[in-house]
């Protein structure tokens, strides 16, 4: 017969069994593709894979001959930042690293650039399109309203402040699909450069940058530029 230390060890074990099930799942691959439409016309894809807390991976194509291709490699630990690589044909061009509270700015090789990281700041690399969905994560929902966050800017190796705020929601019929997606706004920098996105079950489904007149869809729903256009030209 068993002791109740035993019993008690037994309960134990299969608690923390649940749990580190439970945290996997939590950590499940959120996969898929992207096409960037300028004048009616896709330009790019892009195909992502999420990992949450752990990677932001971009492979961006363009869909003429002789275009770039540029992967975008964002890596954290614990959900804290810890690395950026951008590759180019498949050569290392630009990287950030988190080194002892710094960020430090590579081209190849060399160092060029260094920034303190003083509030455990996001990075966003605005041509990886997966990381809107990082940067969507830093909105608190339940508080609500206008926030502002500290964002680095690996381009500008820089910090930037950029808004964000929560429209309401959107609803887009795609095929025999209803989505009820999640509007948000996000006003970047000192020229408030406005962009769209919208979130449906932690996932984005599609941005708008107005700078350049550039929709970002979710290839997972066919009709959903035109219903996302849609919305944008009501807008205006």
């Amino acid at each position: 017969m068993k002791s109740f230390v035993q019993e008690l060890i037994a309960v134990i074990a299969i608690c923390i069994l649940s749990l580190a099930a439970t945290a996997v799942k939590g950590q499940e691959k959120n996969s898929g593709s992207y096409s960037i439409y300028t004048k009616e016309n896709i330009i790019q894809t892009d195909t992502f894979e999420i990992i949450p807390g752990t990677s932001y991976v971009d492979e961006i194509k363009g869909v003429s001959a002789g275009e770039t291709d540029r992967r975008f490699e964002l890596l954290l630990e614990n959900g804290r930042f810890q690395s950026l690589e951008k590759k180019v044909n498949g050569i290392v061009e630009t990287s950030v690293k988190l080194e002892k509270g710094v960020f430090s700015f590579y081209e190849k090789t060399a160092m060029v650039a260094a920034v303190p990281d003083e509030n455990n700041s996001p990075v966003f690399e605005a041509a990886a399109y997966s990381n809107y969905a990082l940067l969507a994560n830093f909105y608190d929902r339940r508080k609500g309203g206008k926030q502002t966050l500290a964002v680095m800017i690996p381009a500008l190796q820089d910090l930037i402040n950029v808004e964000m705020e929560q429209h309401g929601t959107d609803g887009f019929t795609v095929g025999e699909q209803t989505l009820t997606a999640t509007h948000y706004r996000m006003a970047v920098g000192k020229k408030r450069e406005t962009v769209n996105l919208w979130v449906e079950n932690n996932r984005v489904i599609a941005i708008y940058t107005a700078s350049n007149n550039r929709f970002i869809i979710d290839n997972a729903f066919p009709q959903l530029y035109d219903r996302v256009k849609q919305v944008i030209n009501k807008a205006m």
